[in-house]
């Protein structure tokens, strides 16, 4: 698996130092013991996403978080399924929810080149 150093707390609270992709594309978030809900990705780098939910879920807390990358060219579209940890949680009204800032754990080397390649495209 492909881990990307971890964020401080300094680095986290600074502008981002690697590219990000604005998108809207669905996700679902589970957090552990609870169902799945549906999320809306906002941006994506290759250390983590932003998404919008309806629920609030505290900074800090382990997730895992399901989306698919769209199909570039006659490639198929790219599932992918990673532990996350929200970095941040901030009420959004011009999102429509909460706003959470999502670092990967864990995310394996071939979901890491795919969305390395969708942010870069």
């Amino acid at each position: 698996m492909f881990d990307p150093p971890p964020l401080s707390d300094a680095v986290a609270n600074e502008r981002r130092r690697e590219p990000r992709r604005l998108v809207n594309l669905p996700a679902r978030l589970q957090v552990d013991g609870a169902a799945p809900m549906e999320a809306r990705l906002l941006d994506m780098g290759t250390r983590g996403v932003a998404c919008v939910t309806a629920l609030s879920v505290q900074p800090g807390a382990i997730c895992e978080v399901q989306f698919s990358l769209p199909r570039r060219g006659f490639d198929p579209a790219k599932a992918v399924q990673v532990k996350v940890r929200v970095i941040c949680t901030v009420l959004s009204r011009a999102s429509g929810g909460f706003r959470l800032g999502l670092e990967f754990l864990g995310l394996d080397q071939i979901s890491y080149e795919a969305v390395k390649a969708y942010v870069a495209a």
